[in-house]
């Protein structure tokens, strides 16, 4: 009768050398809980790791290679379908080098000193005034999409809850913007009728009446940095060469519904409120 054979654990020197990750990059690992040593003495803290986390440490290894973020890998790991996770990740990976290729070459012409491209239709309207309730807050650039929605909801609910009824339509105000270094001031306003109150989180202002020249966008454009950086460029430039200054801040006006309509289909403007340059 044959008996298992339990492989023995791992000192660190040794786990370090059949991995091909530094005893640093261990330490970081475990601190992060991507990769926890099978047992830690709670005496002299010596730290062993078990045969079958050689693996896991190879797939880490190869994934940090790639540059995959520590919290994306852990995701990853923790998945119950990793293949598809990885199929996933990838994908995004692609799809934000297409992305990089075509900024490289819109930062090829403003190198060039060519210039911002006017390839985006600009129109001006009148905007009557209106009561708004808003909410603002400092965000980094990926945190303003979720900020933005979960704002437009919490301001919608709030006013169905008091009987007040809001406008079918709602802007961001962007007073400073986010990058993926700093954290810019967002202000998101939904208009209503009647009569409102405020709460510690929602505000309430009257943005008076304004013309505004605005670029009309698709839905799948919100999602390209090049589509919106090369429309915001084209705005400003062409209230520079009308000799117009900006007024209330630059925002995007949401007008259809962002959960039925389609990618190819006009869903948001970029606005910009204006006032002739005083001579």
């Amino acid at each position: 009768m044959s008996k298992t054979q339990t492989s023995p654990p791992l000192g660190p020197a040794a786990f370090s050398r059949l991995s091909g990750l530094s005893r640093k990059a261990l330490r970081i690992y475990e601190e992060t809980g991507l990769l926890v040593p099978l047992h830690v003495d709670p005496q002299n803290r010596y730290r062993t790791y078990g045969q079958d986390q050689l693996a896991q440490a190879r797939i880490i290894q190869v994934l940090r290679a790639m540059d995959v973020p520590i919290e994306s890998i852990k995701i990853l790991l923790s998945s119950p379908d990793p293949v598809t996770e990885l199929r996933d990740l990838w994908q995004q990976r692609e799809k934000q080098h297409v992305q990089s290729q075509a900024l490289a070459a819109y930062l090829t012409t403003l190198l060039s000193g060519e210039g911002a491209s006017m390839a985006f239709e600009v129109s001006q309207r009148q905007v009557p005034g209106a009561f708004v309730a808003t909410i603002t807050a400092q965000v980094y650039q990926h945190e303003a999409p979720a900020f933005i929605s979960g704002s437009i909801q919490k301001i919608r609910t709030h006013l169905h809850s008091i009987g007040v009824q809001p406008e079918e339509i709602d802007w961001t105000i962007c007073h400073e913007g986010p990058s993926r270094d700093a954290r810019g001031v967002m202000e998101v306003c939904v208009p209503y009728q009647g009569v409102a109150s405020p709460t510690a989180e929602i505000s309430l202002k009257f943005e008076p009446a304004h013309r505004e020249a605005y670029i009309r966008l698709r839905k799948g454009q919100a999602g390209q940095p090049l589509d919106l950086m090369q429309a915001y460029h084209a705005g400003q430039q062409w209230l520079t060469q009308h000799d117009l200054q900006l007024v209330l801040g630059s925002r995007e006006v949401y007008f259809a519904d962002w959960s039925v309509v389609a990618d190819h289909e006009e869903a948001f403007d970029l606005a910009f409120p204006f006032e002739v340059l005083p001579v």
